[in-house]
C-alpha cells in the first residue's frame, strides 16, 4: 500500500508487477507513471490518495490472478478498506472491479459509472480502539448486519487499468480518452460534499420494557 491513508480517495489495482515486486510499492512502473499523469491532470498526486492491489504478491509470469489467490488475499484488502474507509474507491481493471463490487462484470461495460457499496465492518475491538470518542461507527459490509452502526455509502468508480491502456496504444487509444474522462468524473465526485451519517431512530419502548422501571 502507498499514499496517504487519511485521504478520501483510494485506488485498487490488480497485482504487483516486476518493478512493484522489487520495490514493495504499488504502481511504480510504466503503469504507475501513467497513473501519476492522470492524477496530475485533476490536480492531485500520490500524497492525496491511497493505492493498493487486490493481490499482494506478484503472480508468476505476470499471469492473471487465480480465484484461490484472490480469496487468500481477501482479508488483507478488506482490512485496508476497514482501516482507511475512503469516500471514493477507483477500481483499476476487471479483477479489482469484480472484487469491490462483488459482481462478475466487464470493465468495458461498467467503466465511468458510479456505484455504491458499504465498507465491511471493523472487528469490535478494533472499533473500540480506533473509534473511541468518534461516536457511531461508519463502515458496514456487503451482506452483513448493521449492529455496529450504519455508515455512509462509498462511491466506486471503475476504470481501465493503466497497464491495459499502455498495451492498447497509450495516449493514442480510445481507452486513454476514456481514462481521462473517468478521472474528470473522479474529480467531480470528490468535489461533492460528503454524505452525512444517517441517524438511526431510537426503538420505541414496549409495555414490557416500561414495566421494568
Amino acid at each position: 500500500m502507498d499514499g496517504n491513508p487519511d485521504s478520501p480517495l483510494m485506488f485498487v489495482g490488480e497485482a504487483p508487477g516486476f518493478h512493484e515486486d522489487r520495490q514493495g510499492l504499488p504502481f511504480v512502473g510504466a503503469a504507475g507513471q501513467l497513473l501519476d499523469t492522470m492524477l496530475r491532470s485533476i490536480g492531485l498526486d500520490r500524497s492525496q490518495c491511497t493505492i493498493c492491489n487486490v493481490i499482494k504478491c506478484r503472480p508468476p509470469g505476470n499471469r492473471d490472478p487465480m480465484p484461490d489467490e484472490i480469496e487468500s488475499c481477501r482479508p488483507f484488502l478488506e482490512a485496508q478498506l476497514r482501516f482507511i474507509r475512503p469516500r471514493v474507491i477507483v477500481t483499476l481493471g476487471n479483477f479489482a472491479t469484480r472484487f469491490i463490487l462483488a459482481k462478475q462484470v466487464s470493465i468495458s461495460r461498467v467503466r465511468g459509472q458510479r456505484f455504491e457499496i458499504e465498507i465491511p465492518p471493523r472487528q469490535q475491538g478494533q472499533e473500540q480502539g480506533q473509534e473511541q470518542g468518534r461516536g457511531q461507527g461508519r463502515g458496514q459490509g456487503r451482506g452483513q448486519g448493521r449492529g455496529q452502526g450504519r455508515g455512509p455509502l462509498v462511491t466506486v468508480i471503475p476504470t481501465f487499468h493503466p497497464a491495459a491502456v499502455l498495451h492498447g496504444g497509450g495516449n493514442a487509444s480510445p481507452a486513454f480518452n476514456a481514462l481521462q474522462e473517468d478521472f474528470r468524473l473522479i474529480a467531480s465526485v470528490l468535489a461533492e460534499p460528503p454524505t452525512a451519517i444517517p441517524e438511526e431512530p431510537e426503538p420505541e419502548e414496549t409495555a414490557e420494557q416500561e414495566a421494568l422501571f
